[in-house]
């Protein structure tokens, strides 16, 4: 008779290697947790070969976010598929800079757009650390990725303002945003599919979606001038447009979005790396 502790802390050993390659920095404790919210098992159970699709799915290097079908960002936990990136602890520092962009300039009366909304992590934590009514626009090319937005915006909706209004369409950029708001943000597809690919892990280049992650290399620099431009005409006067980007490109991005923003500035990630992109209006 083996415990469902014992069996965890065998399997972590007996596979250490193909876990570090899957899930670099994973420890047996992550790996208990994320087994008991899938099986809803105790430690103390008695292991009998239960949700074995469990490590079938580890064995193939699914992302254990996938696997459980959530991630923790910002002090929530968001529902996601593999329709939608996982959130990464980087975008948080861009969320922190727009809570305190908007508390400083404005109090009442203000909207926001979040172009590429994915699981709505930036968006629905950015409604909750304000604490106070706002009108969120949130657009993505992807229908699926808005129905995982949808089913976010429930399940958060206790954590956030009742008067808070949310508003998601399905939209290229800010094609199908027909005003102006106070402030625009976004986690961008940045990735050249070309040049960058051949350094993206490979967990997240098979399983996270393409389209959110890559833009084709010849496509890359128009498709950002034509989102500068955008953003600056749906921006109003004082307000600000944050990105995340490629550290490997954010400086080239910097020079075309200096030609459309009369303040632009960089921002590094927890590791010192170019991260995000700040323009203001």
């Amino acid at each position: 008779m083996q415990l469902v502790d014992d069996f965890i802390d065998n399997y972590y050993q007996n596979h250490l290697e193909q876990l570090a390659q899957h899930y670099p920095g994973l420890k047996s404790q992550r790996l208990k947790a994320e087994f008991l919210s899938y099986s809803q098992l105790k430690l103390t159970d008695v292991y009998a070969g239960q949700a074995q699709s469990f490590f079938h799915s580890l064995e193939k290097g699914v992302p254990l976010e996938y696997i459980n079908s959530q991630s923790y960002f910002y002090q929530s936990s968001f529902y996601i598929t593999p329709d939608v990136l996982i959130p990464r602890s980087e975008t948080e520092i861009l969320v922190e800079d727009a809570v305190e962009f908007i508390r400083k300039n404005y109090h009442d009366n203000y909207s926001v757009a979040e172009v590429g909304v994915g699981s709505f992590c930036m968006g629905l934590s950015m409604a909750i650390a304000l604490g106070r009514p706002v009108h969120i626009w949130g657009g993505d090319v992807s229908e699926s990725a808005l129905k995982i937005a949808e089913i976010n915006t429930f399940r958060l909706k206790h954590k956030f303002s009742p008067q808070t209004k949310i508003e998601l369409v399905k939209s290229d950029r800010l094609e199908k945003a027909h005003r102006k708001f106070s402030f625009i943000f976004s986690n961008p597809p940045y990735i050249k599919f070309s040049e960058d690919r051949g350094h993206v892990h490979s967990q997240t280049d098979h399983y996270e979606p393409h389209r959110a992650l890559y833009l084709n290399d010849q496509e890359y620099d128009g498709w950002f001038v034509e989102f500068f431009n955008s953003a600056f005409d749906h921006l109003e006067e004082g307000g600000a447009f944050f990105m995340e980007g490629h550290e490997d490109h954010l400086e080239g991005l910097l020079d075309m979005a200096k030609k459309v923003f009369p303040e632009v500035t960089l921002k590094k990630d927890y590791n010192s790396n170019n991260r995000f992109l700040y323009c203001y209006r």
